[in-house]
């Protein structure tokens, strides 16, 4: 109950900040005459003082590829070049750029900085380190969001790291606990960063992560999903999450995702609606099990949603791989002997699962298995 109590006093500081903080003629002063919105200001202005001689610009091009971004923020971990850290997550922020298949910039930039440099391979003093790196980061820049949320980010990933991806009940009791108490650490971690001046969509994106490990209540998990498209309406990263949150492993149904689905598509309207749509989809129809899905949203809206990833951001193998999968599942025999023909061999284990799901898909649509 306490637990919950936090959050929601936190949530409800947040909403609060979320929806003057804009609107400067609205902002109360604070002691010092200065408005909400001025505070946020100088905090980025002073960020971007103190980057290095040669400026953030000079370190990240316009039009860069999402591996060379990456790898230039692993060089500026590498070598604690906070200050240039701080300044990238706010030109993410701020500029809502997206890299190919829509992906935000902004998303990139947490999923690369709150990680260790060996990803999933990294063991557990390579976890140790990095996130002692973070909290250098943030004894360094104190008023920065950007370090808080990334150590919430690296603190959630050592819990399942510890609990493991099997089903609860093969999970240990020590492992369980473990798991709790790096959980609880990532979400108090959340809680201390909602008090800070500037306000991040990742911040929400993270804390729908904790909701759904710690089985927050339909109405919480709700609340906290409706401040988050408040402040950034077309981060579609927290639609995903929030639509795994619905699934029936996560006590959810069928039912309550596809209608989430249907919902996002009528709120947003017109082609980022479909886009939305189409994202929707492919995390409820997956090879999660031995026996296909039998997808029920509507297929014409999920082909106008990936036409919009092609047009609008081009595509990438990833969703590539996702709209072949969701061809075979709604059996447009067409569609999805072209869009395998483009996937080949360069196959996603992560959206197949395995080759023989791949081949089975390749063989009813008359290519040869690989």
């Amino acid at each position: 109950m306490k637990k919950i109590c936090s959050f929601a006093l936190a949530c409800s500081l947040l909403l609060k900040l979320t929806a003057i903080a804009p609107a400067e003629a609205q902002a109360p002063a604070t002691n010092e005459g200065k408005t909400l919105a001025d505070v946020a200001r100088e905090a980025r202005a002073r960020q971007r003082s103190q980057s290095s001689s040669l400026g953030i610009s000079a370190v990240f091009q316009n039009g860069e590829r999402e591996p060379e971004y990456r790898s230039k923020l692993q060089g500026l971990m590498s070598r604690s070049a906070f200050a240039d850290l701080d300044a990238a997550a706010e030109s993410a922020r701020s500029s809502k750029d997206r890299f190919a298949g829509g992906v935000w910039k902004l998303y990139v930039f947490y999923d690369t900085v709150a990680t260790p440099l060996a990803g999933d391979r990294a063991t557990s003093a390579q976890w140790t380190q990095h996130i002692a790196k973070l909290q250098d980061w943030i004894k360094a820049r104190p008023s920065s969001v950007a370090p808080r949320i990334a150590l919430a980010e690296a603190y959630r990933s050592v819990a399942w790291k510890a609990r493991g991806g099997g089903f609860a009940d093969t999970v240990s009791d020590a492992n369980r606990m473990q798991f709790k108490k790096e959980d609880e650490i990532a979400h108090k971690t959340l809680i201390d960063a909602a008090d800070l001046p500037v306000k991040c969509p990742h911040w929400y994106f993270v804390m729908l992560e904790i909701a759904r490990d710690q089985s927050w209540n339909k109405q919480q998990t709700r609340e906290l999903f409706e401040q988050a498209i408040g402040l950034e309406p077309a981060y579609y990263h927290y639609y995903r999450e929030y639509a795994l949150n619905l699934l029936p492993k996560w006590h959810g149904s069928a039912q309550e995702a596809e209608a989430f689905a249907d919902e996002s598509y009528l709120r947003i309207g017109g082609r980022q609606g479909a886009f939305v749509y189409f994202e929707i989809a492919t995390v409820l129809y997956c090879m999660c099990d031995d026996e296909p899905v039998k997808p029920t949203l509507s297929w014409p809206t999920i082909k106008e949603g990936f036409a919009e990833v092609q047009e609008s951001y081009g595509t990438t193998m990833v969703k590539l791989n996702r709209f072949a999968l969701l061809a075979y599942l709604y059996r447009d025999r067409e569609v999805a002997r072209t869009t395998l023909a483009r996937v080949g061999d360069q196959w996603e284990p992560a959206v197949w699962r395995k080759l023989d799901s791949l081949n089975s898909a390749r063989a009813w649509a008359g290519l040869p298995s690989l």
